[in-house]
C-alpha cells in the first residue's frame, strides 16, 4: 500500500493535471489549433509519460509477441494524455504512436511489487496509428497512416503488460493508474475490470489443479496452452500441432533444481517433467508459478 505522502502526491499532481485540461479549449482541433495544441501539450506537459523496457502483447490466440528497448531508434513510452481522453503507445524511437481511447480500455492496473503495467482491452479494440516526423516532445501534428507499425500484432491483441524503465519513480506508476482509473473509469461509469478479478483472486483464490498451464517458448514467440493433468505426452504433441501448426523436432522444460535444460523426447520424460512441475506446483501455491514453461524448436 503506498503511504500517505504518496497518495497526497498523487491527489495533488492529478488535481493540477485536470486544471489544466478544464483551462484548454474545447471543440473539434481544426489544422492550425492541432498544432497549437501540439505545441501546448508539449510546453504544459498535459500528459504523463513513461519511458518503457519492454512491452508485451497479448494476442487473442494466445501467443505474446515482445518488444524492447535495446538501442535509441526502439525507444518506447506510454502517454496517458488527459486532455484527449486517449493513452498511446510510442515506438521505433517515437516516430510511430498507437493511439488508443480511453472508451476501448477494459482494465488497467499497476502491480506494485513488480511495476508491471496491465492494459485490458476487446479484441478488435478502437485504434489509430500516427507517423510522426519530429521526435519527443511532439511539436508538430503527426500523419495519419492506415498501416499498423507493427505488422498486424495489433490486430490480435487483446492486451498489453508494460514494463518501465528503472528510473521511473514509483509514484508515477501510481499517477498514471490512479488518473486512468478515476477520468477513464469512475467519471465514465465503467468497470476497472482488471481491478474486479483482482479483488476476486484476493478474496477467493481460484487455482485449478485438474489442469496445466503451459506456456510453449518458440524462438520468436511465446504461447500459451492448457492441458489436462493427466494429459500425455501425445496429448501434448496434438495440441501444438492443432493451436499453431507445426510439429517440433525438439523440445525442452528448464529443471527448477538444477536450472538446466532437459530434452523431453518420450513418454517417460514427459512423466518425469510433468511431475516436477506438480510437486513444485503444491509447494508453492503461488499463481504466479502456476505455469509449466517448455521450450520447442521447429
Amino acid at each position: 500500500m503506498p503511504s500517505d505522502d504518496e497518495q497526497l502526491y498523487v491527489q495533488d499532481l492529478l488535481g493540477e493535471q485536470t486544471r489544466q485540461m478544464q483551462s484548454e479549449e474545447p471543440g473539434e482541433p481544426s489544422p492550425n489549433r492541432l498544432k497549437k495544441l501540439c505545441q501546448t501539450e508539449a510546453k504544459k506537459k498535459l500528459f504523463l509519460k513513461i519511458d518503457l523496457q519492454k512491452i508485451e502483447i497479448f494476442a487473442n490466440d494466445g501467443c505474446t509477441h515482445n518488444y524492447t528497448n535495446g538501442s535509441r531508434k526502439d525507444s518506447m513510452s506510454f502517454l496517458v494524455k488527459y486532455q484527449r481522453n486517449e493513452v498511446s503507445l510510442c515506438l521505433f524511437g517515437y516516430k510511430h504512436e498507437v493511439v488508443i481511447p480511453w472508451p476501448e480500455l477494459k482494465g488497467f492496473r499497476l502491480n506494485a511489487t513488480s511495476r508491471v503495467l496491465t492494459i485490458k482491452l476487446d479484441h478488435g479494440f478502437l485504434r489509430l496509428y500516427y507517423f510522426h516526423k519530429d521526435g519527443f516532445p511532439y511539436m508538430l501534428p503527426p500523419v495519419t497512416i492506415n498501416s499498423d507499425p507493427t505488422n498486424g500484432i495489433l490486430s490480435n491483441a487483446i492486451g498489453f503488460c508494460l514494463y518501465p524503465k528503472p528510473w521511473e519513480h514509483s509514484n508515477t506508476l501510481m499517477v498514471a493508474e490512479a488518473g486512468i482509473n478515476r477520468l477513464c473509469f469512475v467519471d465514465m461509469n465503467k468497470e476497472n475490470e482488471l481491478l474486479i478479478v483482482n479483488k476476486k483472486e484476493q478474496d477467493e483464490p481460484n487455482i485449478s489443479y485438474d489442469k496445466i498451464s503451459i506456456q510453449c517458448v518458440f524462438e520468436s514467440k511465446l504461447c500459451n496452452l492448457t492441458l489436462p493433468i493427466s494429459g500425455t505426452f501425445a496429448d501434448f504433441l496434438t495440441l501444438v500441432n492443432q493451436q499453431f501448426g507445426v510439429s517440433p523436432e525438439w523440445i525442452e522444460y528448464c529443471d527448477r533444481r538444477s536450472n538446466e535444460k532437459i530434452s523431453i523426447a518420450n513418454e517417460e520424460d514427459w512423466k518425469i517433467a510433468k511431475n516436477g512441475y506438480i510437486k513444485m506446483r503444491m509447494r508453492v501455491g503461488n499463481e504466479e508459478n502456476e505455469i509449466f514453461k517448455i521450450f520447442l524448436t521447429n
